[in-house]
């Protein structure tokens, strides 16, 4: 009675839900990690764009090999392909890195990357700030097309009823969180819940979708 486990996992559907396991003395050691891969089950590695092992320390794609990966995307040769390399490693499609003990850290998906300017930033990482403010109770993080330098940063975020956020308020307070070219540049406010999927996560297609739709509208409304 009283004892308390904290365990975290990491895998994917693909993987038949098989990855990486931290427990234990490890898990308060590195809390921010999902662990390492359990040989002879599950190898991971962390590669570059072209599919080359980085060395440890370095972000960059996480890959996993298990005994229970999956075959392929159902008729779906070209999106098999994309998935896996060379010898069964199939490709996450999330960003982190290794240490030297083998433990993974996820620190972001790569479709949310956001590159601005030439500038890659983590939508995670914007997120975790914003998180950061006592107000806030939900935010999510996401690049739309801009003319001038690629992409945009947006943040929808939301607060208590009875509380009142202000972007400029916001602004300020991430100013001493975040370098200057990651703070988003239009902040939308709002006490009504964000959209979810059945998961629970926040669905940022839909944030995406309303967003440009509502710029739209906007376009439309200016004389």
């Amino acid at each position: 009675m009283g004892r308390h486990i904290t365990v975290t996992t990491y895998g994917l559907t693909e993987t038949s839900a098989l990855g990486t396991h931290n427990n234990a003395e490890n898990y308060l050691k590195k809390p921010a990690s999902v662990g390492g891969p359990m040989p002879p089950l599950v190898e991971a590695r962390i590669v570059d764009p072209s599919g080359q092992d980085l060395p440890t320390g370095t972000q960059g794609e996480i890959c996993l090999k298990s005994a229970s990966n999956f075959r392929c995307y159902w008729k779906n040769e070209e999106a098999t392909t994309r998935a896996m390399l060379e010898g069964g490693w199939f490709r996450t499609g999330d960003m982190g890195y290794m240490d030297e003990d083998s433990d993974v850290f996820i620190t972001d998906r790569i479709k949310e990357i956001v590159i601005r300017g030439g500038e890659n930033i983590s939508s995670r990482e914007v997120e975790f700030a914003i998180y950061e403010h006592p107000e806030v109770i939900e935010a999510a993080v996401f690049g739309i097309p801009d003319p001038a330098l690629g992409e945009k940063l947006v943040a929808m975020v939301g607060t208590k009823p009875d509380y009142h956020l202000t972007e400029e308020d916001l602004r300020k307070f991430l100013s001493s969180r975040l370098a200057g070219f990651k703070i988003p540049e239009e902040i939308r406010i709002q006490t009504d819940p964000l959209p979810r999927l059945g998961s629970g996560k926040l669905s940022k297609l839909q944030l995406k979708q309303t967003y440009q739709e509502r710029l739209k509208r906007a376009e439309v409304i200016a004389p």
